[in-house]
């Protein structure tokens, strides 16, 4: 069996690992176009006060017919326009009209400003869940990350364990030869052999999944791995409680719901709004007459035309009323996800911290049963072979050693993670 499957995989470090998956990641490449079309929709919003201009030409020819023969030429009619003959003897005619139409709502009591809040609304919510994916990138980043980093710390002290328990049935095998010990010490050391075996097979699978998910996250067509050497516990200090709260009172995710909550007040404003009537004002320029050239040299009759219109829909098929209803369910469903936010963010950061600190303990704990275990190890060898102690003791002793080493790498993990959840809560690296 392989000791290391890995072999081939390019190593990573956790900042590259989390640069990369934010980079390339279709989680955060979606949350990066939402916050690109929040911002379109923003513009859309601001140029619904300017007003609408349209520029139109509509030119037509005519021919008529007349006496066969006699040449061409330009004749003029009674305006002065010009009337074009052909060879054949046919009047051919040209009407030319053209258009600039300017038209804009002047009051539609607030729904453009309603609509323009709640598009600054949801650039805010779209900016928010940009950065909320951000932490929630790096955050599942980080947890595949030290899985491969534990996968691999189990896969070493699998190693030593059976290394031990192989040292242990070579010990039990001369004592039986020997009539020292009886066959039992040998048949119990051949299991811990094999128990130790089976701990090597599942830390390379685990390695292998977690190399997967790693890639994966990170969007690489090759394999990559957590780098060994990026594998130190920050123990750094954290903020006190009350300041972190505050934060993840403000967290991304926080954020993004309350402004999506402002957005769907706007909204709904919005919607009332259009229940009243609305006031248009219009304005145009015409010119028209018998050109061929569009007016060039031969000026058009001009006019000027500016009206006013009020309007107000009676019955629409109860549009209106759908829509103020649909927009009031959505602010009364994004209040209750706001309030939810908040609740979520102090849950979340209350239960990382305690998992933080149990975790802390449990470092110092294991670390320092990992020492005493070690040692009665070794004293249980030695009494084993001075026929002082029996194969159960020392096996005994082996389990409490492979259990607080388990517990140690357990405890890393949950230490690496939970400082990565707090993060993702609070919305800032600590």
């Amino acid at each position: 069996m392989s000791q290391t499957p890995d072999t081939t995989a390019v190593k990573i470090r956790l900042t590259d690992a989390i640069g990369a998956a934010q980079r390339n990641s279709a989680q955060a490449i979606q949350a990066h176009g939402q916050l690109g079309t929040a911002i379109t929709e923003e513009r859309a919003s601001y140029a619904a006060f300017l007003p609408n201009v349209s520029v139109g030409v509509n030119s037509s020819f005519a021919n008529q017919g007349g006496a066969r023969g006699g040449g061409g030429g330009v004749l003029t009619g009674a305006n002065g326009s010009p009337i074009v003959t052909g060879n054949n003897g046919t009047n051919a005619s040209y009407r030319s009209t053209g258009t600039v139409t300017a038209s804009m709502t002047v009051l539609d009591w607030g729904q453009r400003v309603f609509n323009l809040r709640a598009a600054r609304a949801d650039v805010d919510a779209a900016a928010a869940g940009s950065a909320a994916q951000t932490y929630t990138t790096a955050y599942s980043v980080t947890q595949a990350f030290y899985a491969a980093l534990a996968a691999r710390e189990a896969l070493a002290a699998a190693q030593v364990q059976l290394a031990l328990a192989d040292s242990t049935q070579r010990i039990a095998n001369v004592m039986v030869r020997a009539r020292t010990a009886i066959v039992s010490d040998s048949l119990r050391a051949a299991i811990q052999s094999s128990t130790a075996r089976v701990a090597i097979a599942t830390a390379l699978n685990n390695l292998a999944s977690a190399n997967a998910s790693l890639s994966r996250l990170t969007a690489s067509s090759m394999t990559v791995t957590a780098d060994p050497a990026d594998s130190g516990v920050a123990f750094t200090p954290l903020p006190d409680t009350a300041t972190l709260q505050r934060l993840a009172a403000n967290g991304p995710t926080v954020q993004q719901a309350s402004a999506t909550q402002r957005a769907s007040v706007e909204q709904q404003r919005s919607a009332r709004a259009a229940f009243l009537p609305q006031l248009d004002a219009n304005y145009s320029f015409t010119g028209n007459g018998q050109n061929a050239y569009l007016g060039l040299g031969d000026p058009y009759t001009y006019g000027n035309r500016f009206s006013l219109s009020l309007s107000l829909p009676i019955l629409d098929q109860f549009q209106r009323e759908a829509a103020l209803e649909r927009a009031q369910i959505a602010a009364v469903n994004a209040g209750a996800n706001a309030r939810d936010a908040r609740l979520a963010a102090r849950q979340s950061l209350t239960q990382a911290l305690g998992t933080l600190q149990l975790a802390a303990n449990r470092i110092t704990e294991q670390t320092a049963s990992i020492v005493a275990a070690q040692e009665d190890l070794r004293v249980q060898l030695d009494r084993y072979r001075l026929h002082e102690a029996t194969i159960v003791d020392v096996l005994t002793s082996q389990n409490a050693l492979i259990q607080a080493q388990s517990g140690l790498i357990q405890a890393r993990y949950d230490y690496r993670v939970a400082r990565a959840q707090i993060e993702s809560v609070i919305g800032r690296r600590l």
